[in-house]
């Protein structure tokens, strides 16, 4: 079975945070869970779409935390809110929750995830995959300690980040497989790539862009030809979730 390298991954960090850490071990389970797979069903999951995708990356996640909540539904109550959508409350729901008892100060990472695909060594993406990224960043800005008021998730730490984490598969298309240059020729390469199209705004800008290049990329034959998949990313933007800290003892977040 094909193992996760070290020489194979690649990123370009805009901005240093503290759960970089945490973030970076996710994404190498991911790395390691889409190559195991790919040995059963001879494909990956992020060649699909996010669904198909969380095949890979709830494992991942499971892996270094041990626990994990799926859609946590939560009520958005703020002005915002009344705005966008003419009502008082909007019912939402949170991709992923878990809580990194792995880490000594137990940090809680709220997760909204996206798909897209990347054109190989094109700096920019398409217009829907840039709406994506930057819809998971509105979504997490949604997430605030007043609209989860009335949420119970056992949590001992003071530490709370809301993430926009998006998943893109970069492909290439060709005639045959074999006559396919990859380039860039390293995953670092492709990371900034990414960043440079997904930088915008200060509001917008990832955090960090990670990549990992395949040595066996999933090719998949069309009727007028084919497209290959040299590299799999993760663009993330971290936000701090401010929760009063005498609350922190009670299981009410």
């Amino acid at each position: 079975m094909a193992r996760f390298k070290q020489s194979s991954f690649g990123e370009y960090v805009n901005k240093e945070r503290e759960s970089k850490e945490f973030l970076t071990k996710v994404f190498e389970n991911f790395i390691k869970e889409s190559l195991k797979a790919y040995e059963t069903w001879e494909g990956y999951h992020f060649v699909g779409n996010e669904k198909q995708s969380l095949s890979s990356l709830i494992p991942a996640i499971y892996k270094r935390t041990e626990n994990i909540w799926l859609e946590q539904p939560f009520v958005r109550t703020d002005a915002k809110s009344k705005q966008e959508n003419e009502k008082e409350r909007t019912q939402r729901f949170i991709d992923i929750v878990t809580c990194d008892t792995q880490s000594s100060d137990e940090p809680m990472y709220f997760i909204e995830v996206k798909h897209g695909f990347h054109g190989m060594g094109k700096q920019t993406l398409r217009k829907y995959c840039v709406n994506r990224w930057e819809r998971a960043i509105e979504q997490i800005k949604n997430i605030t300690y007043r609209n989860l008021t009335g949420i119970y998730i056992r949590h001992r730490g003071d530490k709370y980040y809301k993430v926009a984490f998006m998943i893109i598969t970069t492909y290439k298309g060709c005639k045959k497989k074999n006559e396919v240059e990859i380039t860039p020729n390293t995953a670092k390469e492709n990371a900034e790539y990414i960043f440079n199209a997904l930088k915008s705004t200060k509001d917008y800008t990832p955090d960090m862009v990670m990549s990992y290049k395949l040595d066996d990329p999933s090719f998949i034959q069309y009727a007028n030809g084919c497209e290959i998949y040299p590299f799999v990313s993760v663009a993330v933007k971290i936000e701090n979730l401010s929760i009063s800290k005498k609350e922190n003892e009670c299981t009410k977040i």
